[in-house]
């Protein structure tokens, strides 16, 4: 249980941060010429690869509800410290969790473009802050 806490935690601020990024909290958005739906932006790839891990039946039309989305969310970045911890031997720092978000939870955190998105995720975070 304590394991499942710990792949939890920070999760839950991160993720209030990038509904304002990827839509400013609108949970009927979609986006990247159609293939991101929902609150976070969630593509096909991501529900595939949650539904393949965790057994889990979610369709694409399913992160236009924000529950669902939240989960999907979750469930993919646990899987994704999960993964970090075992190559690197300790768990990804919130900007590597940011950038494993926008570019995938395998390599996603090292790719230069991925820079961009965690500055914009990193200005939002400063004027909540505030």
């Amino acid at each position: 249980m304590r394991t499942i806490t710990i792949l939890l935690s920070g999760l839950t601020s991160i993720m209030s941060i990038l509904k304002i990024v990827e839509t400013n909290n609108d949970v009927d958005a979609i986006g990247d010429n159609g293939t991101s739906y929902g609150i976070l932006q969630i593509q096909r790839s991501v529900i595939r690869d949650v539904n393949r891990i965790y057994d889990t039946n979610y369709k694409h039309k399913d992160m236009f509800s924000e529950e669902d989305s939240e989960e999907v969310f979750r469930l993919y970045l646990c899987y994704g410290k999960e993964v970090f911890l075992r190559k690197h031997c300790r768990f990804p720092t919130e900007e590597e969790m940011v950038r494993m978000w926008n570019g995938g939870i395998y390599r996603g955190y090292t790719y230069k473009q991925t820079k961009s998105y965690y500055q914009k995720y990193l200005d939002v975070k400063q004027r909540i802050d505030r």
